[in-house]
């Protein structure tokens, strides 16, 4: 028995499905490509390349000075009280909102929440990273109280929305009003340094956080937006959204009145 044009239209419909819209906005956030050239980015960009060298370089030296007790004495005391740590909290915190915030700013100008959707994926996948750093590291505070000092989370947290900031303001405005945005690198190292004066962890460990925020926000920033967003954002490379423009055609078989089409879809 020949099939009913209903099912046929459907069968038709399933194809369509299939052929235009496997590729969509979700499907294209696992495709391995842009993950990969975002971490390439880190090892191939100067602005990038340069500081990340250094940090590494910074937290290997200060490992040894750490371990050979050129670091203040009495921070190496366990009997020694813990400093004041609530302006690192207050300084972090701030930097959170603020990289909230901004996000909240760049779904208002029309960024179609790819800001946002950056900023929460920098976030997380940040604080992952730093507690599994932690945990395999089981390194124990200069005041011994616990084993979670290398890397600083505070510092990786801090500057991690600190280089969202700065990478987002920057390509968000054109001139010098953009740089703006690199002035949250500021209270980020006040983060870092109040995390070793405190007593809570050891120079390495800030170093080593600060390494690590900045690498994930800048891979999952270049993953998304590519790493020519600064010159026409419209364009970039998200992952999330994928360019502008960004829509599959084609022909696919359907059905009308028991008689064997050809149907125009659109998929975007």
């Amino acid at each position: 028995m020949a099939a009913r044009p209903s099912t046929n239209v459907a069968a038709a419909g399933l194809v369509c499905i299939l052929a235009g819209c496997a590729e969509n906005r979700f499907t294209r956030h696992f495709h391995g490509g842009p993950w990969r050239d975002g971490a390439a980015a880190q090892f191939t960009a100067p602005e990038r390349v340069i500081p990340e060298a250094a940090a590494a370089g910074a937290t290997l030296l200060l490992l040894a000075s750490d371990e050979l007790g050129l670091v203040d004495d009495e921070a190496l005391d366990h009997e020694s009280s813990t400093g004041d740590t609530s302006s690192s909290d207050e300084y972090r915190d701030g930097l959170r909102w603020t990289a909230l915030g901004w996000s909240a700013v760049s779904l208002l100008r029309g960024d179609q929440a790819r800001a946002l959707e950056v900023g929460l994926e920098t976030w997380a996948i940040n604080t992952l990273a730093t507690r599994g750093l932690k945990e395999l590291a089981g390194r124990e505070r200069p005041n011994g109280s616990n084993d979670s000092s290398f890397p600083s989370g505070h510092s990786s947290s801090a500057f991690s929305a600190a280089t969202f900031l700065a990478r987002s303001v920057d390509d968000a405005f054109e001139g010098p009003w953009g740089k703006l945005g690199y002035l949250a690198f500021v209270p980020a190292v006040h983060v870092a340094e109040q995390r070793v004066s405190s007593h809570v962890h050891y120079p390495s460990d800030v170093v080593a956080g600060a390494l690590l925020g900045f690498f994930v926000a800048n891979t999952i920033y270049d993953a998304h937006y590519g790493a020519e967003a600064g010159e026409d954002s419209g364009d970039s490379a998200s992952i999330f959204f994928g360019r502008r423009g960004d829509l599959v055609w084609g022909l696919t078989p359907s059905a009308v009145d028991d008689r064997l089409a050809l149907a125009f879809f659109v998929s975007f």
